[in-house]
This record gives structure tokens, sequence and C-alpha cells, in this order.
């Protein structure tokens, strides 16, 4: 026989062999069908490719011989009674409240995938002691079936979810459009000099949160998914899309983490011409008075006022209007007397930002300055209204505040004062017991510097504030005045019942 049609004859030979064993036949079925093919070749003189083809398809392939016992076998196992592990793997078969059925109708994966992953994040429960993934477990499970089995659950749960998805991608549109737009406020761009993260991430999210919103409002109002892939698409695209944020987090932290400090000294004369002398320097904690005045013009705007319990001058964005920046100060126990005529202020100017974002804030400041303007101190920095600039942070703190001699000026809010007032300019000082000490600090306004260099406070306010502890009369019927009056009574109760206690111990 030629070598060919030997090597075909050898070829089903050999893949009869394989599935025999494969399928664990008995081995006579070989030796019986190898006898039927040399039977049937033997009869022919000179045999042909097509005879052999003919013969092999005649006797045919080795899934068609052993189909019926194999079809036997099958039938024998199905006839086995199912046991309890069996029916618990079975997607058809409800357990319970049929959550995991109904799960794995809607998304084609077995519902004994799901069983087996919810009892195994249940032993970790368990095994861990976590007293909150269990109960969250139950009460999933049970949200559960109200979402699947209850059709108008499905509904709310369905458009809560896609509120969201609306939200969010609300959001996340305004941020892109801002980004293609170059969006600035006046000559600071808040996009500039970003990471590739930021419009790519907003991309695939803007892609996904679409492909979600879609899937959860058609399942809303026809209580039928669009199919596992399309879901699985808007999740995926998700997860990358937040991947990406997480990125440019990252990112942004290590570009506004670092942070570098100087010191700016500014001065000024107090001009009486211009300043009532008889009115106090003002010194205010609480009223940061924003006075934006561009370098370029004299044109000025105030913002509402900030408030600060840490006694700084906070900037962002910190040009928005190509103009310069003046705010007032600050705390009492930074206070000393000056060596001249003027008022001299020491103030820390901390940005943050890496070193691209600092040179940014050199080019960016181009003078610092300390105005007076209708008897209040204000520190002034000058700003470059040209070019465009990235957003910076920072701040700006005053160190010290130095306040010519005999020179009256105010201070609201600010704490540390009480141990600092010397009294001794106070005629009446005999008369004023620690605790009337204390109180009358604690409320006094108009300070001064003697020429002993010690901290005073106006005497006539100190008179003031006495006879309205006395009498416990209101001299301003303020609500602020009001309160003040009744923390100081409190005050001094407190501190008498307390002396009191001690003496009978």
């Amino acid at each position: 026989m030629d070598t060919k049609l030997q090597k075909i004859i050898n070829l089903y030979k050999k893949d009869l062999q394989k599935f025999i064993e494969k399928n664990a036949l008995n081995a006579d079925y070989y030796a019986d069908i190898e006898e039927r093919i040399n039977e049937k070749i033997s009869l022919l003189e000179n045999p042909t490719r097509d005879d052999i083809k003919n013969i092999l398809s005649e006797i045919g392939s080795p899934e068609e011989i052993f189909r019926e016992e194999l079809e036997s076998r099958v039938i024998e196992k199905v006839a086995i009674k199912k046991k309890w592990y069996q029916k618990f793997l079975a997607s058809d078969h409800v357990i319970f409240l049929g959550i995991f059925k109904e799960l794995s109708e809607k998304t084609s994966i077995s519902a004994g995938i799901y069983r087996l992953a919810y009892l195994f994040l249940f032993f970790i429960g368990i095994v861990t002691k976590a007293s909150i993934l269990i109960p969250v477990l139950i009460f999933s499970y049970i949200l559960g079936f109200l979402i699947l089995r209850t059709g108008i659950f499905r509904f709310l749960f369905s458009l809560g979810i896609s509120f969201f998805l609306l939200v969010f991608l609300g959001l996340c549109s305004i941020v892109f459009g801002l980004y293609l737009s170059d969006f600035s406020f006046g000559n600071m761009f808040v996009f500039m000099n970003m990471p590739i993260l930021l419009p790519v991430g907003l991309v695939i999210g803007i892609f996904s949160l679409v492909v979600l919103l879609v899937f959860f409002v058609h399942y809303a109002f026809t209580g039928k998914t669009l199919g596992w892939k399309f879901f699985m698409t808007g999740f995926i695209t998700f997860i990358i899309a937040g991947i990406c944020g997480a990125a440019f987090v990252f990112n942004m932290t290590n570009r506004y983490m670092p942070y570098t400090e100087m010191t700016i000294a500014v001065s000024s004369d107090i001009d009486a011409e211009k300043n009532n002398l008889d009115e106090p320097i003002t010194f205010r904690n609480w009223d940061f008075v924003n006075t934006f005045q561009s370098n370029k013009d004299s044109r000025s705007e105030k913002l509402s006022p900030q408030f600060s319990w840490y006694q700084q001058i906070n900037f962002f964005p910190l040009n928005p209007l190509n103009s310069s920046y003046a705010s007032s100060f600050y705390y009492i126990g930074q206070f000393e007397p000056s060596d001249d005529d003027k008022i001299h202020i020491e103030v820390t100017k901390r940005t943050f930002g890496n070193a691209e974002i600092q040179e940014f804030s050199q080019k960016f400041f181009t003078d610092f300055s300390l105005k007076i303007e209708n008897n209040r101190v204000q520190f002034v920095a000058i700003t470059n209204p040209e070019g465009k600039y990235p957003l910076m942070f920072g701040n700006f703190s005053a160190n010290k505040v130095r306040v010519p001699l005999n020179v009256r000026f105010q201070v609201w809010g600010m704490p540390g004062i009480t141990d600092l007032i010397n009294f001794d300019n106070y005629e009446k000082v005999s008369e004023l017991d620690e605790h009337m000490q204390y109180a009358i600090a604690s409320q006094c306004t108009m300070l001064y510097f003697g020429n002993d260099r010690q901290l005073h406070c106006d005497t006539n306010e100190i008179e003031q504030i006495r006879q309205m502890i006395q009498t416990w009369e209101i001299i301003d019927d303020t609500p602020h005045y009001s309160r003040e009056v009744e923390k100081i009574r409190q005050m001094i109760q407190a501190a008498e019942s307390s002396e009191n206690m001690q003496l009978t111990h």
C-alpha cells in the first residue's frame, strides 16, 4: 500500500486510541475496529485515497462510534439523586430568598459562584471578627431581595443610582468644559500645566458614566438589563477613570505639598494729616479687608470679610482681579514698642508648591508695603497683572508688630492680652484686685506703649469697664456688649466661688 494512504490510516488509528484512553473505554474496542479496517482494505486490489476515506467514513469517527455508550453514562449520572452541595451550586435552584438565582438569570453567571463568594465573605467576617462585615452582608442580601424580586424597589433603586450618576456626569462635563476653555481667574489659569491624566480621566469617566446611566435608566423602566457585557463596559471604564483620578490627585499632592517661607519687613509712617490720631490705630483679627488695587490703575474692590483663628491671611487664588492684596492684622502677643515713629511689621510669606510654582510666585509678587488707611493698618502685597500664572496657594502671617510709643491702637479678638497689660497708669490701681484686672484686661481695646515701654490700657476705658462690671450696667445696648457683660459676671462669680470653697476647706 502507498505510504501516503498508510499515513491516513495510522492517523485515524492514533485518534481512535487517544479517544478510548481519554474516556476510559474498553481497550478491546480498538482491536475490533482495527480488524474491521484491515478486512475492508484487503477486499480492494489497488485501493485509492478515496477508497480509504470511504472506508473510514463508513466506520465513523470515534465520537460517532461511542456516542451511545457515552450518552448512557450521562443518563446514569443524572439518574443519581442530587446531593445537597449539587443543589447549592445549581443556578436553577432557589435557596431562601432566591437572590443569587435571580442574579444568575440576569448576568449569566452561575448562582453557585455568587453563593460561594457570599459564604467566603461571611467566613472572613467571622474569622477576622470584623463586626461591620456580617451586618453589611445580611443587609445587602435583604436589600438585594427588595431590589431584584420586588418591582418598586428595583425602580427606585435604579433611579437613585441614575440620579447620582447624572450629577457626577454633570460635574465631570463642567470641569472638562472649563478645561477646554482654558478657564482662568483674571490672569491665573486654573488648568495651567495640569498633567495629561486630567483630560484623559475626564473623557474616560464621562464615557463610563453615560454607559452606566443608560444601563440603569433602561433597567428602571423596563426591568430588563442591556446585558452583562454592556454593564461591564461601563464599570471597567469607570474603574480606569478612577485610577486616572487617583493618579491625578497623587500628582497634584506632590505638586503642592512642598512649601517655602520668606520673611518680609515693611514699615509705614503715621501721617497725622491723613489719620486722626485722636482715634486709635486699628489692628483687627477678624476684619480681613481684602482690598484689590491694581498697579496699572487705581481701581479697588472690597470682598466679603473672612475670619481666621490662625491670624494669617490666606491667598487663593492670589490675583483674580489683576491687583494688589491688602489685609489688616493680628495677634497681640506679637506686639512690641517701636524704636522710632514708624509702625514696623515682619511678615512670613508661605507659598505651597514645587519649584515651578515657587518660580511663578517670585514673578507674581513684585513688591510689599504697609499702609494706614482710615486708621486701619494694612499689609499690601503688590502683584504683577501681566502674564499667565497657575493656581497658587499660601498665606501671609505677622511674626512681629512694633508700634511707636504713646500711639493708641485698637485690637479686636486677640488672645493673650490679659497677661501683658500694665495698670500702673491707672490712679486707682490699688482698688483693682486680681480678678478685676483680668476682667478689665479681657475687655480693653484702647492700648498704647508708654514711655516705660510697657503695654497700657487707656485710663478712660479702664474706668468705663470697671463701672460696667461693678454695676452690671450695659453701657452699650448692642448684643455684643450684653454678651460680654454676662461673660464677665459669670467669670468673676466662678472665681469668687472657687476662693470660698478653698477657704472652707
